[in-house]
């Protein structure tokens, strides 16, 4: 359901005080020769959904219900990193609609969440007077909790005591978010992932493999455990600095 703003029977009464330029100069010399008046006709509200990596802008109708001349001389939001990315001034003719783009803020990597949401109430200043809109912006993308398989957190150092190799460990990749993701392990040298090279997770599902150490002769070393993920992902990036020791002299373990 739309709802209407009606303004003042003409621009006379708007003046041109605060206003430069002649973009503007025009449409209200153009508005006054109309007669009647200008209205302005705005959605309920808007949505626009903010994708981790992806673009945060959509369209918005907007609609002169009047009998003169609409001109939208200014938009203003009152939250941060919301934009209109339409040249203003514009002028709208009577019963036309016209699309102007908004964007929101894009997400923010390893703090915005998917299914949360952002808000704000824009202010379009025109000859008809104010009319507000309000906007919401849903997060969407894979978010990924990662432990043991138990729910405790993933221990990067393996180390014994004895001369024996250290147990494998399982690592689990829960997605959180609301969209499937895609993800890789790039390679290693001293520890092996189970034959792990791809997964392609869906949104409540999980992924998981066991860590082994992977040496022959050396009773020490590090490695760099690191997941590819996709741009989608709202998630920080997840890497591990992998280290083992065995009290030994000579280790083969795999």
């Amino acid at each position: 359901m739309l709802w209407t703003l009606v303004g003042a029977s003409s621009l006379a009464a708007c003046g041109r005080l605060g206003f430069d330029g002649t973009e503007l100069d025009t449409a209200i010399d153009a508005a006054e020769t109309d007669g009647g008046s200008p209205m302005l006709v705005l959605p309920d509200g808007l949505q626009i959904n903010a994708t981790c990596g992806g673009g945060t802008q959509k369209t918005l109708p907007i609609t002169n219900g009047g009998t003169a001349t609409l001109v939208i001389s200014g938009v203003s939001f009152d939250a941060p990193g919301f934009a209109i990315e339409t040249a203003l001034p514009l002028a709208i003719s009577p019963g036309a609609q016209v699309d102007i783009v908004i964007s929101a803020p894009a997400p923010v990597i390893g703090t915005d969440v998917p299914g949360t949401t952002k808000s704000a109430v824009a202010t379009f200043t025109t000859n008809a007077g104010n009319g507000t809109l309000d906007i919401t912006t849903k997060i969407f993308g894979a978010n990924f909790e990662v432990h043991d398989g138990t729910g405790v957190p993933f221990d990067p150092v393996f180390t014994t005591s004895s001369a024996t190799c250290p147990p494998a460990r399982g690592i689990r990749l829960v997605n959180t978010g609301n969209e499937s993701a895609t993800v890789m392990i790039g390679p290693l040298t001293t520890f092996s992932v189970g034959g792990f090279t791809m997964a392609t997770v869906d949104a409540g599902s999980s992924t998981g493999h066991p860590v082994n150490v992977l040496t022959s002769g050396a009773c020490s070393g590090a490695d760099l455990l690191t997941y590819k993920l996709p741009p989608n992902t709202c998630s920080a990036p997840i890497s591990f600095s992998l280290t083992f020791s065995i009290n030994s002299t000579i280790c083969n373990c795999s």
